[in-house]
């Protein structure tokens, strides 16, 4: 696998997956700081192109199925991640922080993907660390 996967930047997948696969908590803040909607957005725009990705070899079979698991996961949530996400996100108060969001059953079975493709994903030559 190349450090570059058809112009997508393997090691931003690995950090898009590692946003998706936290725990609630945390995506909460990564709402407010813009990594969430950032990875949302890695994970949807490299779906159409998996199958040509491990065409060339730059994705294997079972990274390519993870991944297109967790777009079609993302994908197909009935409230989508957009709306999830509160307008202005940069400035949401401390209250946000301690909410509720992103724990749903859809949400939660997103995160169990996301944090199995990240297994998938991690670099051979680092086994902890993607």
């Amino acid at each position: 696998m190349s450090a570059t996967a058809e112009g997508i930047d393997v090691r931003r997948l690995r950090m898009a997956l590692m946003s998706l696969g936290g725990p609630p908590q945390a995506q909460r803040h990564h709402v407010r700081v813009g990594l969430l909607q950032r990875s949302c957005a890695t994970i949807l725009e490299v779906a159409p192109r998996l199958a040509a990705m491990e065409a060339a070899g730059d994705l294997s079979g079972p990274q390519a199925a993870s991944l297109a698991a967790v777009a079609g996961g993302l994908a197909g949530l009935k409230l989508s991640w957009r709306e999830r996400i509160p307008p202005d996100a940069a400035t949401l108060s401390f209250d946000f922080l301690l909410s509720n969001a992103f724990e749903d059953a859809e949400w939660d079975s997103l995160r169990l993907a996301a944090r199995a493709a990240f297994t998938v994903m991690r670099a051979p030559d680092n086994p902890r660390i993607g």
